[in-house]
């Protein structure tokens, strides 16, 4: 992971943020086990939902948003 950032009038800065997808993937993966026990959908028991699922109805913003920022 790289951070970059850029200074720009005033009080503002650009923050450029690479990660690799790998990374990415880790992480998501993480936060997807940690709060899987939370998600309840119909037909499945709580806990017991594939992620494929959860990202197939709420999106892949859903699990960005399962991740605590570090």
């Amino acid at each position: 992971m790289s951070v970059q950032v850029e200074k720009l009038e005033k009080n503002m800065a650009k923050l450029t943020i690479e990660v690799s997808a790998e990374e990415l993937e880790k992480a998501l993966e993480g936060a997807f086990q940690k709060n899987k026990n939370k998600i309840s959908v119909p037909g499945f028991r709580k806990g017991k939902v594939p992620r494929q699922m959860i990202e197939k109805m709420y999106g892949k913003r859903f699990s960005m948003r399962m991740q605590p920022m570090r």
